[in-house]
């Protein structure tokens, strides 16, 4: 399977704990960026 390149923007306490945190765990994601405003 692909690997899914993925932006989080808004790494606040939801940002993190329920996007940011959880995609660095499955295998077919990398996350790319991060950016908090």
């Amino acid at each position: 399977m692909d690997k899914v390149r993925v932006g989080v923007i808004g790494v606040g306490g939801h940002g993190r704990g329920r996007h940011l945190i959880p995609y660095t765990k499955l295998p077919n994601v990398e996350v790319v960026a991060v950016a908090d405003v």
